[in-house]
């Protein structure tokens, strides 16, 4: 049995063509939309014309905080060492 299909008609031979034209055009507006310059020249203010309301600055002291007071720890030892256990001359590097 024949296949009835166009070849002329079939779209598989440009959707790489499709792709690549899509891509370029999204490309080209994120670019333009990131590069269009616009002026708005109703809200400019005349900074001469500013009042100046700054309030006075405010001294502040500074603030003194008592040391905490000293307390002794007990130290616990998780073991005993003896002359066997420590380290000798010979193993320490200068």
């Amino acid at each position: 049995m024949e296949a009835r299909k166009n070849p002329k008609a079939d779209l598989n031979k440009t959707t790489g063509l499709f792709l690549n034209v899509g891509l370029v055009l999204s490309l080209l507006m994120v670019i333009s939309a990131f590069e269009w310059r616009f002026y708005d020249d109703g809200s400019l203010v005349d900074l001469g014309q500013v009042k100046d309301e700054f309030e006075d600055m405010l001294e502040i002291p500074p603030t003194e905080q008592p040391s905490p007071p000293l307390t002794f720890q007990k130290f616990q030892t998780f073991g005993k060492f003896t002359e066997s256990t420590s380290i000798q001359h010979s193993q320490v590097v200068p």
